[in-house]
């Protein structure tokens, strides 16, 4: 769908995360990986942490938590703490699906550019990506 900036990471927030199947935010910056994680789940009432060696194992108990519906209407938030390449295996068909569905947010390390799964989630229309990059000192003194 779209690689965000990360001074457009509030406005997708306000605006775009009701639009969107979910979000994938990489980057070496661990710390700042994390904490934008946060931000995106603290906009969300019910969240599932996705155990991702169980969902390598078993994909199709992923793509069903993803296509629920939830009881009381709202989306759900599936949070992929940890992803790697291999997890490319479950998200795959989460990443082409064309209708709204639950909410999934993928955190990982640091993906390069011939990543199998970056490049996924950059070609997915209802997939949107952010990658942090390490920050100078006077970033991090503004950020904090």
């Amino acid at each position: 769908m779209s690689v965000l900036r990360e001074e457009e990471f509030e406005t997708f927030l306000k605006r775009r995360a009701s639009t969107v199947n979910g979000l994938l935010v990489h980057g070496a910056d661990s710390a700042a990986v994390s904490m934008l994680a946060r931000r995106v789940i603290s906009g969300f009432g019910d969240i599932s942490q996705i155990d991702v060696a169980e969902a390598k194992s078993a994909p199709g108990g992923f793509m069903d938590q993803m296509l629920s519906l939830s009881l009381l209407g709202d989306r759900q938030l599936l949070f992929v703490d940890g992803a790697d390449e291999a997890s490319l295996k479950f998200l795959e068909p989460a990443f082409s699906q064309s209708a709204l569905s639950n909410f999934v947010l993928i955190a990982a390390d640091n993906l390069n550019k011939s990543s199998k799964l970056r490049a996924a989630a950059e070609a997915a229309n209802l997939v949107a990506c952010l990658a942090i990059y390490e920050e100078d000192a006077a970033a991090v003194r503004e950020r904090v």
